[in-house]
């Protein structure tokens, strides 16, 4: 499976010159936990929450005074619609990062996949308990042989 065939949230853009405390209330209007940032029509970077609350208050700054360019993540996680699901998990555990922005194929923004829509297509891929034969890999896990 890849990244593209998942269902990818919106992502909302702000202009470098958005104040922190204009970034702040579109995240808490969005679905996404992350906002970005374009100029010009390019991706200039990120901000998330944890940047709002880190990099922005958590660092003394006045949340009107300053615009979000300066505190946006600029080498943001980003992956192709092509990545494969396992890439895209790797990604976000080596980042420790809860999401990813997705490029199309012309390195577009195309949106935003999290670890919540992941979970939730891993979770589909996993067969309810009593819903047919158990798979022989789990038998040998639980203690069954080989030849079960």
């Amino acid at each position: 499976m890849i990244i593209g065939e998942l269902s990818m949230h919106s992502i909302p853009v702000l202009p470098p010159e958005a104040t922190l405390v204009e970034a702040g209330r579109a995240l808490q209007a969005a679905a996404t936990p992350v906002l970005a940032v374009i100029q010009d029509g390019a991706l200039l970077g990120t901000i998330s929450e944890r940047d709002l609350a880190v990099k922005g208050c958590g660092a003394g700054l006045k949340p009107e005074d300053v615009n979000v360019a300066a505190i946006c993540e600029r080498r943001p996680a980003v992956c192709p619609s092509a990545t494969r699901l396992s890439q895209a998990l790797g990604m976000m555990q080596k980042r420790s990062q809860p999401w990813l922005l997705v490029l199309d194929g012309e390195e577009r923004l195309a949106g935003v996949v999290s670890l919540n829509a992941l979970i939730s297509v891993l979770a589909d891929l996993v067969p309810e308990e009593g819903s047919g034969p158990e798979p022989g890999y789990v038998r040998r896990v639980r203690g069954g042989t080989w030849s079960d």
